[in-house]
């Protein structure tokens, strides 16, 4: 009521505000005071003092954030005795099923370049480049011979049904290739060693079957050359992908969640211990993995065009044994139960006619020395029913 008074009575205001003309002396003496000098110095500072003073800023900004990082690295939990003796064991499982093991530079072939660099044209600029594609399926049995191995020598893996087995190694397959080739790349030649013996190039591969697939496991290749990971680490990066509890048809879906969950509690604890400085580290990693199932994913929609560009005598059976299924699942969203149609070992060798089994079966089903086979693949279920 006071101020309004006072706009009302203009002859108060001075009653009212008895040191607005003392605050306004003051703010001009201040001002004088600073022209004239004698505050200047300590107001306003030259080019020089700036760039020092927003350097000490950024020098003090990062001193913080290391110490933060140090600190919190301390803090974070390294691996248990018994987290330790699934990571050696799942190491040395990587490590007795990686062709060439830590000399694959040495011991590598590079395809000749004039192998799968330029393919006849054609309207959709998606021919596959057949010379290329036969040097390919030359090394790819023995790769997914190599995943299946690796795969049996994990204890928690081998515990599993025989049909789960199949139906993960099936899913993880392409996925654990691409790793593998992904941590061979060279920033040198700019190749990617596939299976541990042929270099090849982003074209070689692009045009010899995988198509755009091949950009991004070199862009994986590039990515992880940063990460200096060691055996260990891409070994249980393989364990990760191998023990995917999504996969379509499994029967033992909360055992291998928590198998996975094991994997990945020693994997995070192996990195506190690594201490590596990229930071962020780990949800960095985990994000290849994603990028991993969307290779595979690519690929199965790849192997379509694949089996329509190429003769079918060019395709290793267990090449087309594990790629088939994925086209089916695909095409039909679904997977046949693995539990439909199942066979005794010994009752298959005394009486072949009971059906064609599954050559990925067998491979697994020896590796493991199961009696039981399971026959996962569509046209062996329904070659089987019409036998029987």
């Amino acid at each position: 009521m006071k101020i309004l008074s006072a706009f009302i009575h203009p002859h108060v205001a001075p009653n009212l505000w008895p040191n607005g003309v003392k605050r306004k002396r003051k703010n001009s003496q201040c001002s004088m005071k600073s022209t004239s000098g004698k505050h200047f110095g300590s107001v306003v500072l030259d080019d020089s003092k700036r760039v020092a003073k927003r350097r000490l800023i950024e020098e003090n900004r990062e001193r913080k954030k290391k110490e933060e990082m140090v600190k919190t690295l301390h803090n974070r939990p390294e691996p248990t005795v018994s987290e330790w003796e699934l990571i050696r064991m799942v190491t040395e499982a990587h490590r007795h099923t990686n062709a060439q093991g830590p000399h694959w530079k040495q011991k590598r072939k590079f395809l000749p370049e004039d192998i799968g660099q330029s393919p006849a044209p054609t309207s959709d600029n998606d021919k596959v480049d057949l010379e290329a594609f036969s040097e390919f399926t030359k090394i790819i049995t023995p790769a997914i011979t190599r995943v299946v191995d690796f795969a049996k020598k994990l204890p928690m893996f081998s515990e599993l049904p025989c049909e789960d087995q199949i139906i993960l190694l099936k899913g993880c397959c392409m996925e654990i290739m691409s790793l593998r080739a992904a941590v061979r790349y060279d920033p040198e030649s700019e190749t990617l060693t596939l299976s541990g013996e042929m270099a090849v190039s982003r074209e070689q591969l692009k045009n010899g079957g995988l198509g755009v697939v091949s950009d991004a496991i070199f862009d994986l290749g590039k990515s992880l050359s940063q990460f200096n990971l060691d055996d260990s680490e891409v070994a249980l990066l393989q364990a990760v992908l191998l023990m995917s509890s999504d996969r379509s048809g499994l029967t033992c879906v909360e055992k291998i969640e928590k198998c996975q969950e094991m994997y990945l509690l020693a994997f995070e604890h192996y990195i506190n211990h690594r201490k590596h400085n990229i930071s962020h580290f780990w949800p960095k990693l985990l994000m290849k993995v994603t990028n991993l199932r969307m290779i595979g994913a690519c690929h199965a929609s790849r192997f379509l065009h694949m089996k329509v560009e190429c003769p079918t005598e060019l395709f290793p059976p267990l090449f087309l044994e594990v790629f088939e299924d994925q086209e089916v699942l695909l095409s039909t969203h679904s997977i046949p139960s693995p539990s439909s149609l199942s066979f005794s070992w010994q009752s298959w060798r005394r009486n072949p006619s009971l059906g064609p089994i599954s050559r990925f079966s067998l491979t697994v089903a020896t590796a493991a020395r199961t009696s039981i086979l399971c026959c996962s693949i569509r046209c062996a279920i329904t070659s089987a029913a019409e036998r029987l």
